[in-house]
């Protein structure tokens, strides 16, 4: 008995010790779900959190990591959870008719990766989702002033990058109807330029049989314009789409321009008989390069290239129909400003 009671007195004034020391607290992340432009809240919105192993992945592939918990926003568009240990966190919000309001090539707005350590055990975050928006227009003949029918328009994100802007396509696009009236929708929450496109959709199309005047001769179709402000893109001025809002961008006014072309001849000693060389008009835009395929080519003959907008771009040709180290290939510039163009290379390996 003396014993337990030596033992009792010795423990009592250490649990005492032990309970009066402060708690580590346990890590927690909490922040908001805004709409963006009204900054109003996104009320039940889904929560979703992936713990990062440590250390992590050197590679993440989506649908690979573990859900650690999921949770709402409350009637403030507010959520909070604890994590189990310090580490690093994935954290994506989600809610049915929304989606993330960045623009394109730019970290998005719907999820952030966490790090929780001992000097930063709470973290606030904050997340925007969207309803898609909307842009309304009319076209009109820059001559009859009539409404024009069947004329392509389509919207483009207006990004920047080294402080030049450069237009991205996010795939809204609509044709006029009879009245020259247009809307363009499921647009995310940022800015945007309405352009008005040429009909064709064969800009760029290949022509291996052609005299002299044939290369000689210039199309016309609708002149690409950038809108408000119909000239170019720099010129322009971005329409802001808030979450769930409709913009009238206004009359635009579409005008006949040049389609120009370009006589290609490239030489190469490695051709076969009957080879085909692949051709592609290549656009850069900042980081952004978009490679569009025109077609094929017999090796080492000319060829026109016709339906050409006025601008820059690279030609690329590929003979890819041989073994690797016998593959050749040919970049050229081309600018095309107010005339047909004639364009002389050689293909290399």
């Amino acid at each position: 008995m003396r014993t337990a009671a030596i033992a009792f007195a010795l423990a009592a004034p250490m649990a005492g010790f032990l309970c009066g020391q402060p708690q580590s607290p346990r890590p927690e992340v909490y922040g908001m779900v805004l709409e963006p432009g009204s900054n109003q809240p996104v009320v039940d919105a889904k929560v979703t959190v992936f713990l990062i192993p440590d250390p992590p992945p050197r590679i993440v592939m989506a649908g690979q990591q573990d859900v650690y918990l999921t949770t709402k926003t409350d009637i403030n568009g507010r959520f909070s959870f604890q994590a189990e240990r310090f580490g690093t966190v994935r954290v994506r919000v989600e809610k049915e008719g929304f989606s993330g309001a960045a623009a394109m090539l730019r970290p998005p707005t719907d999820q952030a990766s966490i790090t929780l350590d001992k000097d930063h055990p709470r973290r606030e975050v904050q997340f925007q989702l969207g309803r898609p928006g909307e842009i309304t227009g009319r076209v009109v003949d820059e001559e009859t002033r009539k409404p024009l029918a069947k004329v392509k328009v389509a919207a483009y994100q207006a990004d920047y990058f080294e402080g030049k802007r450069r237009p991205l396509f996010g795939g809204a696009a609509a044709v006029t109807d009879a009245d020259g009236q247009f809307r363009i929708g499921g647009l995310r929450p940022t800015q945007y330029l309405v352009a008005i496109n040429p009909v064709s959709q064969e800009e760029g199309r290949i022509q291996l049989d052609f005299k002299k005047e044939d290369f000689e001769a210039v199309e016309q179709d609708w002149e690409r314009t950038w809108w408000p402000g119909g000239r170019d893109p720099d010129s322009a001025t971005p329409l802001r789409i808030a979450s769930g809002e409709v913009v009238n961008a206004g009359l635009l006014v579409a005008r006949k321009g040049p389609l120009y072309r370009a006589k290609v001849s490239a030489s190469s000693p490695g051709c076969a008989a009957g080879e085909l060389v692949r051709v592609f008009m290549v656009v850069r835009t900042g980081m952004a390069t978009n490679a569009r395929e025109l077609g094929t080519a017999p090796c080492g003959r000319d060829f026109l290239i016709t339906r050409l907008q006025p601008g820059a771009c690279w030609l690329e040709l590929r003979s890819e129909k041989r073994t690797p180290e016998a593959r050749e290939r040919a970049l050229v510039a081309v600018e095309i400003v107010h005339k047909n163009v004639e364009i002389k290379t050689g293909m290399g390996r």
